[in-house]
């Protein structure tokens, strides 16, 4: 059965806090989600929307435009009356007649009403803008060319009516005879390129001369292309040379009378020089001087290469985007360029400006307009159509005649016609905003449509830009998107050099950790996470942990695979499960790193912002007789709203490379690390043996060698005592293999992996609560523990290291609680035939920790590092993480670090609950493998007397205590000797009185506390000195040891003191005893009077000469290193009553390890 792994909590509590924070691996696929795919498509990364959502929602759902059916066609009907008068700004589908003399003609019919700007079929107007003709072609073989189609200008045009193109044999009889071959090998190319790849191709422009019924020649400029589909016609636009002269656009458009203002009053206008940053470039020379001929071409080249060079020295956005509408203006000489940016949402928001004051009084950057004011379906022909012009909005339409009834059943085509007739709601809304003249140039980036350059004119005669002017356009329509992509990426060259600094040698989150603020940075968050293997680590703070637990767990279940990213979680995921609970985080940016559930999650909080519109954004002018007909907004005065409940927008072209760059560093060091943890494992795995071995030889055979010793004290033959010397010698250095073997097991810093052995668990508990007890006692608190009667007796595991955990907890509640309880509460959770998973619960009435000091502790948590060496770096040894004053900021100390590392070990949760002023709830959930029975060499059988009935104090009657049931029915042990009864506690040994010398002294049996939290170290210790004839009062702590020296300190001669013990180690509990001594000198014993103080040794089997000075300002004398050799102590004890046994045995710095009195 596989191990019970405790479950992250579903739902987190106000003051509850867990670590660490990990989900199951084997997550949800998306498509068993119930979650619909719009949340989806809203959530794919993009230029994200500046305004909330909720407050900006236009219905923008993507519809693709497609012919009315024909049933909303009027009849065909024949008449012979003229058609009736007709607004020219209105064009769509018309019906088709044939007057009474069998001419073509055409009758207009009712223009379909719409309510949504995203119904209205753009693309099939059937009209054109009147200062160009269009003319649909038919291949009927190759050569011979049929008119379909002709707008009813033609015979303006070229002299010839659409009835007069309709019956001509073969449409290249409107060339000059050297032209003929030219256009139709031009039109057959055109035809079998799309016949090949059925894919849709920029129409082709090219200079050519067409010739009128009487034979005069008209040069002007043709562009074809194929409309396949249900049409297949080659569809030739004419534009006539008269617009395309240079002459024509060598004087600025003409200026209104008066500046035209719609926005409202603003600040005085800024002349144009101060407008961008950029001086005029005097580019219309240039412009002038191209040709409408063939030999315009090398202009072209020669202007392009100028811009480029122009453009390629912005250093940044700003100056790029200023430098962009400088150019354009004096190219095209409009009266205002802006470029209009796109957002998310497809907002627009106007972030450069080029105007001229005289034509307009009104400044709009900075200003925003909402996506309906360019429907979906118009920004997908401005993908196609990068260069987009309205000569004149009072110009009327040419609408198209066709050859027969068939023609009209099917609306043609007009997506990449350039004089396709615009929408007459834009054209009134250009009528609202004072504009004569447009031009518009698409910013592609990523095949998406990032922004358009605008450009305006407000005279009273259109500006017309030629057709050399409009290649320019469409050159640095691609230069400048080319620009925006190389600025975007030299921006990301930092991010690229900052991840790849990250170290290979390093785990994954151990980088992310260390690279937390650069990493929030460069994604310009607040706070985040890093999941790798299904546990999540911070990356840097959250404002509010419940929140991004919240949204964590919501991502995680998810299951996404690709880059997400929301700057509204509650209006783009409606299936969001407590939206309302989010009051800080706003969005968040979900980057996958593997295909095994690795991601990264970025969180953003909420911002308050002011969004400037151009007109208000939510209201639409709908008028007419009865129905609500669709009208364009009538206003654009500034108008202002505050926008909440949105993050700042997540930018596409800035962080989807990131996330590409992330995804890269990440794989290149995954496989390394991964094969690195895979080399640990087997060698961890290696290391747990020995340690296990080493362990159950090593205290054996430390009692086999304090029983040789104490044989040997006896009276034996030569032959006896030879075999026992000899076997003591081989003992001795088995200790040597053994610690060898030890040293091997040890990691690279030095810490040992976690032991799996059997151990009562429930005996275990009662030990470690037993000092606690006492010390809850000495301030007054009610302390109590329950052992539940399902709770189990014998698991595997490490035995010390779940003692140390619950100690460090519990004696954190006992420090931090000043008046009240400290209760403690063992339970079974769950199990199966294998394994258990179990609960202790300590519960305190201390101070409680606050909600951001919770965040704080758990955070720093989240960057223990695994290894003991490291934990110890943090400081604090022996100090707790929580102080007992109200208003203490709670750090991280030494405890809490050794708790974390033990449940990340073991896969359990530590879960925190706080109230302030109330109390705190620490939870410890810990897996364990089932025992039979106890192995651990820590838990052998003790004697009979040396076994405590004491049990831990009770608060209630009848209350069962942890000791009570913990059963000690082991076999007869390694101590099972007799030993002698030593002197009781109420008669000490003889204390020598002031008239004997110190070499009377020492031959006297001492009075010695032994301080050592573990138990089999303290029945060692206690029988070999009782063997040389000592008394010996055992104290598994700081704190007892400090009290029995205060309640008898005129009696006892000599300390042994261990350094790492819990609540108060050995350093804290030297420093009381001297300052006791210091205030009440009469009450030491006779021998420590002799020399000012009470002998205090330390022992410690990691001592180092680095902890020198920390020994001495705390007061030791001297110290011992474990395993303690007895002769050697012997020599030691002889100091406490002998100056001249200080300086025999004095501290020799050439021979560390054998310890000795300090000077």
């Amino acid at each position: 059965m596989p191990p019970i792994v405790p479950k992250f909590p579903s739902e987190l509590d106000r003051g509850e806090r867990v670590y660490p924070i990990r989900f199951s691996i084997d997550r949800p696929s998306s498509d068993s989600l119930t979650e619909t795919q719009g949340d989806f498509t809203s959530s794919v990364v993009g230029s994200a929307p500046l305004p909330c959502p909720s407050t900006l929602q236009s219905d923008a759902t993507t519809v693709e435009p497609s012919a009315p059916p024909p049933s909303e066609l009027p009849p065909a009907q024949s008449v012979t009356t003229p058609a009736e008068p007709r607004d020219p700004l209105i064009s769509e589908t018309h019906e088709y007649a044939v007057s009474g003399n069998s001419e073509h003609g055409v009758l207009h019919g009712r223009r379909r009403e719409f309510t949504r700007c995203e119904d209205e079929p753009i693309h099939i107007p059937g009209a054109i803008q009147s200062f160009g003709i269009l003319i649909a072609i038919d291949f009927v073989t190759r050569g011979e060319l049929q008119v379909r189609i002709a707008s009813e200008n033609c015979e303006a045009f070229c002299q010839y009516s659409p009835a007069d193109l309709f019956r001509l044999e073969n449409f290249l009889d409107i060339f000059p005879d050297e032209h003929k071959s030219s256009f139709e090998a031009k039109a057959w190319y055109m035809r079998e390129q799309y016949m090949r790849t059925k894919l849709d191709v920029e129409p082709l422009v090219f200079p050519i001369s067409i010739r009128n019924p009487l034979g005069k020649r008209k040069r002007v400029r043709c562009a074809i292309h194929f409309c396949g589909k249900d049409h297949n016609l080659l569809i030739c636009e004419f534009e006539a040379k008269r617009y395309l002269d240079p002459q024509a656009t060598e004087s600025d458009p003409d200026m209104p009378n008066t500046p035209v203002v719609t926005l409202g009053p603003q600040l005085p206008p800024t002349p144009l020089a101060q407008s961008t940053k950029v001086q005029p470039l005097h580019l219309h020379r240039l412009a002038h001087s191209l040709h409408p001929d063939e030999r315009g071409t090398a202009e072209t080249v020669s202007i392009m290469a100028q811009i480029q060079l122009i453009l390629n020295t912005c250093q940044d956005f700003e100056e790029l985007l200023d430098t962009v509408v400088t150019v354009v203006q004096q190219l095209t000489r409009f009266h205002r360029v802006m470029i209009y940016r796109f957002d998310k949402a497809f907002n627009g928001e106007v972030v450069a400006e080029a105007a001229v004051p005289e034509a307009s009084g009104d400044m709009y950057k900075g200003l925003h307009f909402p996506a309906s004011d360019i429907p979906p379906q118009a920004r997908k022909l401005y993908q196609i159509n990068k260069v987009r012009l309205l000569f004149d909005r009072d110009m009327a339409t040419a609408r198209l005649v066709c050859r027969s009834a068939e023609d009209l059943a099917k609306p043609l085509d007009l997506t990449h016609s350039y004089l396709r007739a615009m929408s007459p709601i834009h054209i009134k809304y250009l009528g609202n905003m004072g504009v004569r003249s447009t031009a518009s140039i698409s910013l592609e980036i990523n095949n998406s449509l990032w922004g358009l350059i605008c450009c305006h004119s407000y005279g009273p005669t259109a500006t017309h830009v030629s057709f050399s002017v409009r290649e320019v356009c469409h050159w640095i329509g691609l230069c400048v998107s080319n620009c925006i992509e190389k600025l975007s990426y030299s921006s990301r060259l930092g991010a690229r050099k900052l991840l790849e600094t990250m170290q290979v040698d390093k785990d994954p989150q151990s980088c992310i950790a260390a690279s937390s603020s650069d990493i929030l940075r460069l994604f310009n968050s607040n706070s985040g996470f890093m999941v790798i293997q299904g546990e999540a680590r911070t990356i840097g703070k959250h404002n509010s942990y419940l929140e991004a637990i919240l949204v964590l767990r919501y991502v995680h279940m998810r299951a996404y695979t690709t880059v997400v990213a929301t700057q509204n979680i509650t209006e783009d995921h409606p299936s969001f499960p407590q939206p309302k609970a989010l009051k800080t985080i706003a969005g968040f940016l979900f980057i996958p790193l593997s295909g095994d559930s690795d991601y990264m999650l970025f969180l953003r909080n909420h911002q308050i912002e002011e969004v400037h519109w151009a007109g208000n954004p939510h209201a639409k002018e709908q008028v007419g007789n009865g129905n609500a007909v669709l009208e364009p907004r009538g206003s654009f005065q500034k108008w202002t709203e505050v926008v909440m409940g949105a993050c700042k927008p997540w930018k596409l072209d800035e962080y989807q490379e990131y996330a590409t760059t992330v995804k890269l560093v990440y794989g290149k060091f995954i496989e390394v690390w991964r094969a690195n943890e895979r080399s640990i494992i087997n060698s961890k795995m290696k290391r747990i043996l020995l340690l296990n071995a080493s362990h159950e030889a090593r205290t054996p055979l430390n009692a086999i060698i304090n029983h040789l010793e104490v044989a040997l004290e006896n009276p034996l033959d030569n032959d006896t005592r030879e075999l026992l010397l000899k076997s003591h010698s081989a003992s001795q250095s088995l200790v040597y293999i053994i610690d060898d073997l030890l040293n091997l097991t040890r990691s690279h810093d030095g810490s040992f992996p976690l032991l799996e052995v059997g151990f009562d668990i429930r005996s275990a508990l009662a030990e470690a609560l037993k000092p606690l007890a006492h010390h809850a006692n000495k301030k007054n608190l009610d302390f109590a523990s329950h052992v539940h009667p399902d709770f189990p007796q014998f698991v595997r595991g490490d035995f010390q290291r779940f003692q140390q955990a619950v100690v460090h907890v519990v004696s954190n509640a006992i420090r931090c609680t000043n008046s009240g309880e400290v209760k403690i509460e063992a339970t079974l959770v769950n199990h199966n035939e294998n394994h258990y998973l179990l609960e202790i619960n300590v519960r305190d009435t201390g101070p409680g920790i606050g909600e951001d000091h919770l965040d704080e502790l758990f955070q720093e948590l989240e960057q223990i590092p695994s290894e003991d060496s490291e934990i110890a770096r943090l400081g604090n040894a022996g100090r707790v993480s929580r102080a007992s004053t109200p208003g203490a900021k709670p750090t991280v100390g030494l405890g809490l670090a050794t708790v974390a590392r033990f449940i990340r070990l073991r896969n359990g949760l530590l879960k925190m609950k706080s109230t302030k002023k109330e109390g705190t709830i620490v939870s410890l959930l810990l897996p364990f493998p089932r025992s039979s029975e106890a192995f651990h060499p820590f838990q052998l059988p003790t004697p009979p007397e040396m076994r405590s009935t004491q049990s831990i104090a009770q608060s209630t009657p009848g209350q069962p205590s942890v000791g009570k049931d913990s059963a000690s029915n082991h076999k007869v042990g390694f101590f099972d000797i007799p030993i002698r009864k030593p002197a009781t506690r109420g008669s000490p040994p003889k204390t020598p009185c002031s008239s004997e010398t110190p070499a009377e002294m020492h031959r006297e049996p001492m009075m010695i506390i032994v301080a050592d939290d573990n138990t089999i170290n303290l029945q060692i210790l206690q029988r070999r000195l009782e063997r040389m004839g000592h008394e010996v009062e055992m104290s598994c702590g700081g704190q007892q040891c400090y009290d029995m020296f205060i309640e008898n300190s005129t009696n006892f001669h000599f300390i042994l003191m261990d350094l790492d013990m819990p609540l108060v180690d050995g350093y804290v509990a030297t420093e009381m005893i001297r300052e006791f001594e210091r205030e009440n000198p009469q009450l030491l014993s006779k021998s420590a009077q002799l020399h000012g103080r009470t002998p205090i040794f330390a022992v410690s089997a990691s001592l180092k000469p680095s902890h020198l000075p920390k020994i001495l300002a705390s007061g030791f004398d001297g110290w011992i290193i474990k395993p303690v050799n007895f002769k050697t102590l012997g020599v030691y004890l002889l100091g406490a009553f002998s100056v001249e046994a200080r300086k025999t045995a004095a501290y020799d710095p050439n021979h560390f390890l054998a310890g000795g009195w300090l000077s």
